[in-house]
């Protein structure tokens, strides 16, 4: 922890995560390293503060990010993850840092959580068929599906980062996996919380070569 510390005080620039990850993720980064991160004003997307410059960028750029440039980032476990898996030679590394902010959940309709669970509950042993869910993270939902051996493939087309609850009616199939915060966005658009794939966290981001984790 130590080593992290002074990578995050060395750091002069500090990428932060938009949207609903931001509030969390910048909590656990003050509470971890001591180091408050600015008001952003108005639409700007960099302020310096303390010698340093704080970037906004959309979480699951932010590991390709320091693929590249010099920094630390904040990022949620699935912007992580979804990079990790899709770039195999991306150069980064994390750690998770306070609290869950979130679940990556399969969701269904009140009428398909019975297949859902269907699924979830198959014997891995025996074959069985494959059931192809919408998701707004298809890499990760196929590596937890392998690590656990749950009969859920990610819908390759069309593919879209967000509204995934509407997915399931426009569909037709009725399931689909997406992050879970209060649950509100779900229960509004007659899905239930099925089944949690993973919690998500907030992670700290470093260059491979800049980290000793």
């Amino acid at each position: 922890m130590k080593d992290i510390l002074e990578k995050i005080r060395d750091a002069e620039n500090i990428y932060v995560p938009k949207g609903e990850d931001r509030e969390p993720c910048v909590a656990a980064f003050q509470e971890l390293s001591g180091i408050e991160v600015p008001t952003f004003q108005e639409e700007d997307l960099k302020a310096r503060s303390q010698g340093r410059t704080f970037w906004l960028f959309k979480g699951m750029d932010i590991p390709r990010l320091l693929g590249c440039y010099e920094g630390i980032g904040i990022a949620g476990t699935d912007s992580v993850a979804e990079n990790r898996i899709r770039n195999q030679g991306t150069p980064v590394v994390a750690r998770k840092i306070g609290e869950p902010m979130c679940r990556f959940s399969v969701l269904a309709e009140k009428d398909r959580v019975g297949r859902a669970k269907s699924v979830i509950n198959a014997d891995p042993r025996y074959a069985r068929t494959a059931l192809t869910i919408p998701t707004s993270r298809p890499r990760l939902l196929a590596e937890i599906c392998s690590w656990r051996d749950l009969g859920f493939v990610p819908l390759e087309e069309p593919q879209v980062s967000g509204s995934i609850e509407s997915m399931a009616s426009l569909t037709g199939i009725g399931i689909v996996a997406d992050l879970v915060r209060t649950g509100k966005t779900a229960y509004d658009n007659r899905l239930q919380e099925v089944y949690s794939l993973c919690d998500v966290y907030p992670e700290i981001v470093l260059r491979a070569e800049d980290a000793s984790l």
